[in-house]
């Protein structure tokens, strides 16, 4: 009688998902040689910027009694950071010699704001361009964590077929029917965000009056990795090329941003997972697998 038949094989799988939320990080500032004047033009703009973005941020009473987005909510949170200033020295050289210009102070406060609506955003992000002293610093996207959970799973079960597929494959050709025995999970990578960063613009716009008509009239790779042992690292790299691949051939599709302004087409994110299966067939003589 043959011995059992042992098949070792590496299954991967990879789920997409296009982004449910975008994410403007903007950051306001202002330069003076007075120090009132660059702070208080910073905090009159981010004052203008939060009032249009509550409006857009209605809130509802959750089941445990705190407050959570509206289900019509456009923008489902707003974060803002205080007020920085600093001073910079400035001088010009003439005829060799250096003059001092005085002093230059350059006030500043950053937001974070998250857009469920996502044409909410790109109108958004149209009208933050061309105000003056406000610049988007970068654009994210994100799935909510049910979804992302979601697509975890997805690729865990597409990483397992695909080891067994690989198996039947092998197996079918010897003519031999074979089980899995042992299952070890291996390097998983789940992209929760991707991040576009961008050159500051849009700083300053005589055309801009300050009006309220920011919004129109319209009703966001880090990844995160398991720990494995050394052993995996040829795993984790085969992973990586794989989700690379995967990854370019999602973005293939989608039209190219212009790099002289935020990207606000929403982007692709990708959940990766990779499975390590023994297999030995059911007949044969007994052998250590």
């Amino acid at each position: 009688m043959w011995p059992q038949l042992k098949i070792h094989v590496n299954g991967s799988g990879s789920v997409f998902r296009t982004a449910e939320r975008g994410v403007l990080h903007i950051r306001v500032s202002m330069s003076s040689k007075s120090q009132q004047e660059a702070s208080d033009g910073v905090r009159e703009t981010s004052a203008r910027l939060t009032a249009k973005f509550r409006a857009h941020a209605l809130k509802t009473e959750g089941a445990d009694g705190r407050p959570t987005p509206h289900p019509d909510a456009g923008i489902t949170a707003f974060t803002a950071s205080s007020l920085s200033t600093d001073a910079q020295p400035e001088y010009e050289w003439v005829e060799g010699r250096r003059r001092d210009l005085g002093i230059t102070y350059r006030a500043s406060s950053g937001s974070e704001v998250v857009f469920r609506d996502l044409a909410l955003l790109a109108e958004a992000a149209a009208e933050l361009a061309s105000m003056p002293h406000v610049a988007i610093v970068s654009t994210e996207w994100r799935l909510t964590a049910a979804t992302r959970a979601e697509i975890e799973r997805e690729a865990r079960t597409e990483a397992i077929e695909n080891a067994v597929q690989k198996a039947q494959d092998y197996s079918g050709v010897v003519g031999r029917t074979v089980v899995a025995v042992d299952i070890q999970d291996g390097p998983a990578s789940a992209a929760n965000s991707i991040t576009n960063s961008w050159r500051p613009f849009g700083t300053a716009n005589p055309a801009y009056s300050g009006g309220s008509s920011l919004f129109g009239n319209s009703g966001q790779m880090m990844q995160q990795q398991q720990q494995m042992p050394a052993s995996a690292q040829q795993q984790t790299q085969m992973l990586q090329r794989q989700q690379a691949q995967a990854q370019a051939q999602a973005q293939a599709s989608q039209p190219e941003q212009a790099n002289d302004g935020p990207s606000v087409e929403p982007r692709t994110i990708t959940a990766s997972a990779m499975v390590n299966v023994k297999f030995i067939s059911v007949d044969g003589e007994p052998v250590d697998v």
